[in-house]
C-alpha cells in the first residue's frame, strides 16, 4: 500500500526535527506512481520548507522530469534530469544524492536504479539559506500549492551519500522495509506510508528509522487516501 495524494491539497507534515535540518551528504529515495506532474505542473515529494525561500527539495517538475533545488542567497543550487525521464502513469523508483557543495554536478538524480541525463545544471551562487525553521514534508511543502498527483510509498531519508551498488539495490530489490537495511546508523527517516506501518487510514505517516519523525496527514480524506501497489513493493 502507499499514500495516495490528489493534487490538490494533501500533505504529510513531519516536523522539523534537528536530525532533518540542514542536511548535507544526504540521499533522497521514494517509490513513486505519478498521474500528472502535480498541483500546478508541480509535484513535490520531499520537501522541506514553507515556500521556495530557504528550502531543500526533490519534485517533479512539468515535463514529467525530476528536479532537486537547494535555496542560495543569489542563484539556487538546482539541478533537473532530463524531460520525460520520469514517465507518468506507472512506478519508478526516484532518488538524488547531494554533497552538499554548491556545485551542482554533485546533485546525481536516479530512476529504477540509474542515474538519468540532465537538463539544467545551475550552481549555487552566494550562501545556502538553511531550511532549519522549516518543516519537513511528503508529497508537498507546507504553505501546499505542491502537491504530488498520485502514490508515494518507502520514502526515505539518510544523511550521507548512498552508493551505486545501494541505489541499485533500493531500486530493483522490490522488499519491504529495504531501507532499514541499508546504512542504517545513516538513515534520518523512513516513511513506509502503508497500513502495516501506520496509524489509522491517513493518520500517521509513521517514521520506522526510530528517530521520531512521524508526520500528521493533512487534507486526505478521513477513511481513504491508500492505493493498492502492482507488485510487492512495488
Amino acid at each position: 500500500m502507499g499514500a495516495l495524494f490528489d493534487g490538490v491539497d494533501d500533505l504529510f507534515n513531519c516536523g522539523s526535527a534537528a536530525g532533518l535540518d540542514a542536511l548535507t551528504n544526504l540521499t533522497y529515495s521514494a517509490w513513486i506512481y505519478a498521474n500528472s506532474t502535480g498541483e500546478s505542473g508541480v509535484g513535490a515529494i520531499l520537501f522541506k520548507s514553507n515556500t521556495f525561500s530557504n528550502h531543500t527539495g526533490f519534485r517533479m517538475d512539468n515535463t514529467a522530469t525530476l528536479n532537486f533545488s537547494v535555496d542560495y542567497s543569489t542563484t539556487d543550487l538546482a539541478r533537473s534530469a532530463s524531460d520525460n525521464s520520469c514517465s507518468l502513469n506507472a512506478w519508478h523508483h526516484v532518488l538524488c544524492t547531494w554533497t552538499g557543495s554548491a556545485t551542482a554536478t554533485n546533485i546525481k538524480i536516479y530512476v529504477d536504479g540509474v542515474e538519468t541525463t540532465y537538463k539544467t545544471t545551475t550552481n549555487g551562487v552566494g550562501t545556502r539559506n538553511s531550511d532549519a525553521a522549516y518543516n519537513q514534508c511528503i508529497g508537498n511543502r507546507l504553505a501546499a500549492s505542491l502537491t504530488f498527483d498520485g502514490v508515494i510509498t518507502e520514502a526515505a531519508i539518510w544523511n550521507v551519500v548512498l552508493t551505486a551498488a545501494q541505489i541499485e539495490l533500493l531500486a530493483k530489490s522490490r522488499v519491504k522495509m529495504m531501507p532499514l537495511q541499508i546504512q542504517p546508523s545513516a538513515l534520518k527517516a523512513y516513511w513506509p506510508l502503508d497500513e502495516s506501518s501506520d496509524a489509522g487510514a491517513v493518520a500517521n505517516a509513521v517514521d520506522r528509522s526510530g528517530n521520531g519523525n512521524t508526520g500528521t496527514a493533512t487534507s486526505f480524506p478521513a477513511t481513504a487516501g491508500r492505493a493498492e501497489l502492482n507488485l510487492s513493493y512495488p
